[in-house]
């Protein structure tokens, strides 16, 4: 039977088939009395706490939860991130803890500063965890950028060297002298020594180089170089040389014979000599008298005198006779001083 209690003509309660339901109830001022939060009055669907503590509670067991907040991390599916504004994320583990990431594990309380500059992280089997380590044989060659690498020491060895189609590659000793200088695909050797183990075909010539003069030169009395035709070639050891002279007109006036000589490296050639009236010794055995004035001059010599490889020079010298001075290089009678003077070397294999 349906019924209901009444306080001073108001109705407190009520009963209806077994259930009884509370009227006419001040509900915060019972929460508190009963000691009851706001959450006593949240649907069990969108409850939200804001504050307080929760202790020894699990997340997710029955249903998993999609978003997890602390503090700046956020945890959403497999991302760990944070929220705040360039934040970092810190694994900080306890003491001497270290990291698991898999089947990884990293030494994290090692000390890192100054001391630790550019070193490397490395697997210690030992010890089964990776760390920093210097660099093992890294040198600095690993700070270069690939198309400008600076080798200052050591050796290269295996390695195929393939200058440059285009432009210009040069290859230097020392830092200044270019040894193989490139241009357009030409490779060119450049001031190299030759040594004993270098083998050429026998009996062939195997290079041959010259100077050429164009103007007139004066020459006294004293044994003076002819200038022009100085002229160096590099050989390897025990080679011949070649040496092929031609001056193209002398002017010898009356009384003024002329002596030719050759030198090497600053110092005359010995080999078949004439000695004049004066008791000069000259190289090619042959002189101009007076009787002509104006005459070419050729001659060649053969230097078998050479035992080691290196850069040789050759360059013709000459005198006059008598105090009057002879001319290299005049043209016949004339005053024009135009005439073309050469020297050729030729280089053989012994």
């Amino acid at each position: 039977m349906a019924g209901e209690i009444q306080l001073n003509s108001t109705t407190a309660l009520t009963e209806d088939t077994g259930a009884i339901t509370l009227n006419n109830v001040n509900s915060a001022t019972n929460r508190t009395n009963l000691g009851l939060g706001s959450i006593a009055t949240q649907a069990s669907g969108s409850i939200d706490i804001d504050g307080g503590a929760i202790d020894g509670v699990t997340i997710g067991t029955n249903s998993a939860a999609t978003d997890v907040r602390v503090d700046n991390l956020k945890l959403d599916g497999n991302t760990i991130s944070s929220t705040n504004t360039d934040g970092n994320i810190v694994l900080d583990p306890n003491g001497t803890g270290n990291v698991l990431l898999g089947n990884l594990t990293l030494d994290a309380d090692q000390t890192v500063g100054a001391g630790q500059d550019n070193m490397v992280l490395t697997y210690d089997y030992a010890q089964g965890t990776i760390g920093l380590e210097a660099a093992a044989n890294a040198g600095t060659i690993a700070s270069q950028d690939s198309d400008a690498v600076a080798i200052t020491g050591g050796s290269i060895t295996g390695t195929e060297f393939d200058l440059k189609s285009t432009g210009t590659s040069v290859y230097k000793s020392n830092g200044s002298t270019a040894v193989i200088s490139e241009s357009g695909g030409t490779a060119t050797l450049n001031n190299v020594t030759l040594g004993s183990g270098v083998v050429f075909p026998s009996d062939h010539v195997i290079q041959v180089v010259q100077a050429k003069k164009t103007t007139g030169q004066s020459i006294g009395s004293t044994v003076t170089a002819i200038s022009g035709l100085s002229q160096s070639i590099l050989v390897k050891e025990n080679s011949k040389v070649l040496i092929c002279i031609n001056l193209g007109m002398v002017c010898s006036p009356a009384g003024a014979d002329a002596f030719f000589y050759l030198y090497r490296g600053g110092s005359a050639l010995s080999g078949t000599t004439h000695t004049d009236s004066t008791t000069n010794a000259h190289t090619f055995g042959q002189y101009i008298d007076n009787s002509s004035q104006y005459t070419p001059v050729s001659f060649m010599y053969l230097d078998e005198s050479i035992t080691s490889a290196g850069t040789y020079t050759y360059q013709p010298y000459a005198k006059s006779g008598s105090g009057t001075s002879i001319t290299i290089n005049r043209r016949a009678a004339d005053t024009w001083s135009g005439g073309i003077s050469t020297i050729i070397l030729m280089e053989f294999s012994a």
